[in-house]
């Protein structure tokens, strides 16, 4: 049986300040370089065989910071292509793909939250940042996120939990909120209360029938 790991990024500098990120290449904060190294002493001891990542900086240094934890000392590869992925004793892989990428925040990107909400309305913009098919301005809804994030995960992921892998997966809110509302099946008029913590781990097992529920 598979484990999966599901974690978002450490806090990012737009975090902090408050800004819409989406795809844009921002570095972690202190904090989010101190909760990255916390996931990984509380990831220390559980078996990774493959991980996972975007290809945003945010999110591969975070995934770097947890693996540097591990109590068997891996030699750390990262990779640009998903070639060859079979684990090897004394190794650890690292897999960067755009389809993990936060959700594509359009004209909003680098636009401080609340001056947005003063322009359009708070209403409005909990829709474009809570709900399933909103789309801002030029962005992605989540909705639209799902469509690239799903298809990954059934053709690389679910593989290697077939397999009896333990996969971690390291990537931004609303990739994952987009990832989790497929797993736990999560109705629309839910969406809106699905939060996920910066550096938090949330398991999923993979059962030999093919189920997954949360670890």
């Amino acid at each position: 049986m598979g484990r999966l790991i599901l974690l978002r990024h450490g806090q990012s500098a737009w975090n902090e300040s408050g800004r819409f990120t989406g795809w844009v290449d921002v570095p972690l904060t202190e904090k989010g370089m101190q909760e990255a190294f916390q996931a990984g002493d509380d990831l220390a001891e559980d078996r990774i065989d493959l991980v996972f990542t975007s290809v945003l900086f945010r999110a591969v240094m975070t995934a770097l910071f947890v693996c540097s934890k591990r109590r068997d000392r891996p030699t750390l590869s990262v990779h640009h292509s998903l070639s060859s992925r079979t684990p090897q004793k004394g190794h650890l892989d690292i897999f960067c793909h755009e389809s993990l990428n936060e959700r594509f925040y359009g004209d909003l990107q680098g636009l401080v939250k609340k001056d947005v909400m003063k322009r359009y309305g708070e209403h409005q913009v909990h829709c474009w940042r809570r709900g399933l098919y909103d789309q801002p301005p030029g962005g992605e809804s989540l909705f639209d996120t799902s469509l690239r994030v799903i298809p990954f995960f059934e053709k690389y992921v679910v593989p290697c939990l077939v397999l009896g892998w333990n996969v971690l997966v390291v990537a931004h809110a609303n990739s994952l909120r987009s990832l989790i509302i497929h797993l736990e099946q999560i109705k629309e008029d839910a969406v809106n209360h699905l939060e996920l913590g910066t550096g938090i781990p949330r398991f999923y097992d993979y059962s030999s029938e093919g189920r997954i529920s949360r670890g």
